[in-house]
Formats: C-alpha cells, structure tokens, sequence
C-alpha cells in the first residue's frame, strides 16, 4: 500500500496497485483486473493504526538518516 492510497478526509482506502512476487516484491502501478481497483471505508480503528505506523516510518527514517550522516562524518 502507498500513504497516497488514503484519503482521511474522506475516510477512504483505494487500492490502485498490485503488489507480487515470491522473494522479491515487485509493485506496479495498476491492478491486475477493473474490479481490483476499489475504494474502502477507512474506519475509525484502521486510521488511528494507519496514521501510528506512518509516525513510526518517519521516525526510523529520520532516525536512519542521522545514523547515514554521522557514518559519513568520521
């Protein structure tokens, strides 16, 4: 799933990708029929735990980028 894919204004999900692949994944940017590509309700739970993980990406990110800059001080 993309950020991108949630609405929260609306209180929507829309699936507009497939994800495959065995050991790798590969994303592409369509679904595999019409009728993949739908918008869900976003419910109250699913957004609080959307919006938790989205926090913690960023700060492993922001975490990961200030690791990066002092591996690259020394």
């Amino acid at each position: 799933m993309k950020w991108n894919a949630i609405n929260y204004e609306n209180r929507e999900l829309t699936i507009r990708h497939t994800v495959t692949g065995n050991r790798t994944i590969y994303a592409e940017d369509k679904t595999k029929s019409k009728s993949g590509h739908r918008t869900l309700n976003l419910f109250p739970t699913a957004e609080l735990c959307f919006k938790k993980l989205k926090q913690q990406q960023e700060v492993r990110s922001c975490d990961d980028r200030i690791r990066e800059a002092g591996n690259h001080s020394s």
